[in-house]
């Protein structure tokens, strides 16, 4: 039965994931529910503790820098304070779970407002004092009214970063990063993983001087608007250097064994870019 179970949440999310973008879309909640079932199967544990609320005020800068585990930073222009939820996890498996259920205490987290810089900047550290640490991790729920510069530093966790303003730094390792944002963007991003794909979606106004690479996967276009220069000898399907309307400022994009989709569409959040275009050396 749990068997059987199992299945149909994968086909059913299987189903949903090429026509879906946005935290509430059918494809977050199907694979959502899927992860809780998946976890529960191997006896994991995990504690959500209360959500944190700041006064902040105008564009927020975030900086969260964690030891592993998933983040998520959203913009919800109907809110007035921004939230941060952290979810503690053990992984110990099964037979373990009282084990992974102890060591959730070890897990130790700061959460603050800082204004030191004259713009409000939300500041996550989490580290570990546990034995095993490669069995724990940590996920973290960002929204706020409106997200100006964004730097995320975690591993073995997905990052997940939605209508940004500013300059971005996304680091992980054996997960997938996307960023996806409404606005014009001429500032340095950086977004580097490993095992898992790099999703970046922007505006055709933007603008970047892109440098995409990936080891044992591919690098997919597709590009609606906006000047357009893709003519470096050294473009193949793994590696592009080009240029978005001219721009200076960095767009850097590293992973292995896995895809990089960059899309330059008008709606990029509510917009799936899918099918990519494979780019031709």
């Amino acid at each position: 039965m749990i068997r059987s179970i199992l299945t149909t949440v994968a086909v059913a999310a299987s189903l949903t994931l090429a026509a879906c973008s946005g935290k509430s879309a059918p494809e977050t909640v199907l694979l959502s529910a899927a992860d809780s079932l998946h976890e529960g199967i191997l006896g994991w544990q995990k504690v959500t503790d209360g959500p944190v609320s700041l006064a902040t005020e105008g564009i927020v800068d975030v900086d969260v820098e964690i030891f592993a585990g998933q983040v998520t930073v959203v913009t919800r222009p109907t809110i007035t304070k921004t939230t941060v939820t952290a979810t503690r996890i053990g992984t110990h498996g099964w037979d373990r779970e009282r084990e992974s259920m102890d060591s959730l205490g070890d897990i130790r987290y700061t959460i603050s407002l800082d204004r030191s810089s004259g713009t409000d900047r939300v500041v996550v550290r989490a580290a570990t004092d546990h034995e095993e640490p490669h069995f724990q991790s940590l996920r973290i729920d960002i929204e706020t009214p409106d997200l100006g510069n964004i730097r995320v530093i975690t591993k073995r966790g997905p990052i997940w970063v939605e209508n940004s303003r500013g300059s971005a730094e996304l680091i992980t390792t054996r997960s997938k990063i996307r960023m996806m944002t409404p606005w014009k963007l001429d500032a340095p991003l950086t977004l580097v993983t490993s095992d898992g794909d790099i999703d970046l979606r922007i505006r055709g106004e933007s603008t970047g001087a892109i440098d995409a690479a990936t080891v044992a996967g591919r690098v997919w276009t597709k590009v609606q608007y906006g000047e357009w220069i893709a003519t470096d000898s050294n473009n193949d399907i793994a590696n592009l250097r080009a240029t978005l309307n001219r721009g200076t400022n960095p767009i850097t994009l590293r992973t292995g064994n896995a895809d990089i989709f960059l899309s330059v569409v008008p709606s990029p959040v509510t917009q799936n870019p899918a099918p990519p275009v494979r780019r031709v050396p």
